[in-house]
């Protein structure tokens, strides 16, 4: 007797990659993966940001109120996207308008751990030279030395070892949570270390020796670079993985400018 099963659709291997790896980078020009845009590129990109959003039942794209409140309307778009370098390159925002690096952090500053689920990152243009995209799978190498049992990083558990400083606000606003959160039969991240970052070593016992150890465990396995190109989307999962930024360069011809959505 046979038996037929649904063959799977593109969007059912994204949606497999992303439970396997975290983390995955689409098309928005993929006519077999999205409904065909009209627009130029920007209307493209984010009309396949709501698909996608939609399609895989990933939660709802928001602003949070932190970026409406603060941020000219350069760098946010409605109630849907911000946007990174493009217009907003004379933004008020210390790291989207700037060509810097930014180091390993998750999106949501003062969000609860595990609020924005998804941060979607879609190329209008890349940058001249640079700006290449670093994940760090943090989940997965956290669940990796708890199941070995090698060494204590119950510190990084603690409600008070991280506190995460806003970038945008008027008034400063901070936050207060662990580095990572038993959830669901695994991990929250909330692992950032950018210079707003506050590692509370003074106030957790043995947190400075569990940041040394979870560092010095970090492999290429554990780390992912991901190039966008034009028209590509990256989506990651903002509660599994830490992303940062290498610095980068523009031309006269070639302005990085990306969209960002989040999910919640």
């Amino acid at each position: 007797m046979y038996q037929f099963t649904k063959q799977k659709t593109k969007l059912d291997l994204v949606r497999d990659q992303l439970r396997k790896d975290d983390y995955a980078v689409v098309s928005a020009f993929d006519e077999t993966l999205f409904d065909r845009a009209s627009g130029g590129d920007r209307q493209t990109i984010e009309s396949s940001i709501v698909q996608i959003v939609r399609e895989l039942g990933m939660g709802q794209i928001f602003v949070p109120d932190l970026y409406k409140e603060n941020i000219d309307k350069n760098y946010t778009n409605g109630a849907k996207f911000n946007y990174v370098g493009g217009p907003a390159i004379n933004s008020s925002h210390p790291a989207f308008s700037v060509s810097d690096a930014l180091e390993m952090h998750v999106d949501g500053s003062l969000n609860d751990p595990g609020e924005v689920k998804y941060s979607l990152l879609g190329c209008v243009s890349p940058a001249h030279e640079g700006g290449d995209n670093l994940l760090f799978l943090t989940s997965r190498l956290f669940e990796d030395l708890v199941a070995s049992n090698r060494l204590n990083l119950s510190p990084m558990l603690n409600q008070s070892a991280l506190r995460r400083h806003s970038t945008v606000s008027k008034e400063k606003q901070y936050k207060d949570g662990p580095v990572f959160l038993r959830a669901n039969g695994g991990y929250i991240s909330r692992y950032c270390i950018t210079p707003r970052d506050e590692w509370k070593f003074e106030r957790v016992k043995g947190l400075r020796e569990a940041k040394v150890d979870f560092e010095a465990s970090i492999t290429n396995a554990y780390i992912k670079r991901v190039s966008l190109r034009r028209g590509e989307i990256l989506i990651m999962n903002n509660m599994r993985i830490s992303h940062a930024r290498e610095t980068y360069k523009n031309s006269l011809k070639q302005v990085r400018f990306m969209i960002r959505a989040l999910v919640k």
